[in-house]
């Protein structure tokens, strides 16, 4: 997992130059909405693997048992999806991070909604027993943070981690997957580039040739970041700063 410290940009618009818009969280919920919609399975696989834990450890800090937590995580993205009763999921636009967690306590704080997600059983749209959600986060620190903060970190979290994997699928695709296997652990910007001689060697570069390599590496990972970012907004002037946001929630 990369650190909150990675140097990521503020600045520049989609890595590859196409809008950035094109496709967005809102986007993937209405072709997952259209279930006769080629690569609407595909996009309901995506948005629920991507954005479960956050929910789910959010309902979690704010008191939900792990059973609880399971089914409201799985009650949320199938109403999203099917579009079943909007009156507690109302998608207003704006920020995916701001709107799934607003949803996920609106759902939670509703006795009739929890208690028909407790019984419903069937049509799930993801199944959060194979994920051990729980060990999960039993792993990580207790500590006394208020669950909207905890929510902020997973988010800004599984946006790095989201844009760790794209970033080395496009390596490995690209026939480069030993050199950036190699050269990951200089992504982290706290780490100085000690030992970065030898890789270089290793790789049959020069030492200047790694470090142009890894800054190569921090600026696209920062792009594609950004464009992970640009996916969950609904207006690309927002990007900036929930850009910030989320660096904060990581620090």
């Amino acid at each position: 997992m990369l650190s909150g410290s990675m140097a990521y940009s503020s600045a520049g618009g989609d890595p590859q130059g196409s809008p950035i818009f094109a496709t967005t969280q809102w986007s993937l919920i209405v072709t997952a909405r259209e279930e006769s919609a080629p690569g609407a399975a595909e996009a309901l696989e995506s948005l629920c693997k991507q954005y479960w834990y956050p929910v789910y450890a959010f309902l979690r800090r704010l008191g939900c048992s792990s059973a609880d937590a399971q089914d409201l995580t799985q009650e949320l993205f199938t109403r999203l999806i099917t579009r079943r009763n909007l009156d507690i999921l109302d998608p207003a636009r704006g920020r995916f991070r701001s709107f799934l967690m607003t949803a996920a306590k609106r759902l939670m704080l509703s006795g009739k909604d929890h208690q028909a997600a407790q019984k419903r059983g069937g049509g799930q749209v993801l199944s959060l027993d194979a994920l051990d959600p729980e060990a999960r986060y039993a792993a990580e620190a207790a500590g006394a943070e208020q669950p909207e903060r905890v929510f902020d970190r997973r988010w800004a979290e599984t946006l790095v981690a989201r844009a760790y994997q794209l970033l080395e699928t496009e390596a490995v695709d690209g026939g480069e997957g030993g050199r950036f296997e190699q050269l990951k652990p200089y992504l982290q910007t706290h780490r100085d580039l000690a030992g970065l001689g030898e890789v270089a060697r290793q790789l049959g570069i020069t030492e200047a040739g790694a470090k142009t390599a890894v800054h190569r590496l921090r600026k696209r990972f920062a792009a594609i970041f950004r464009q992970e970012i640009g996916r969950t907004v609904d207006d690309p002037a927002e990007i900036g700063d929930e850009l910030r946001y989320l660096l904060s929630a990581l620090s």
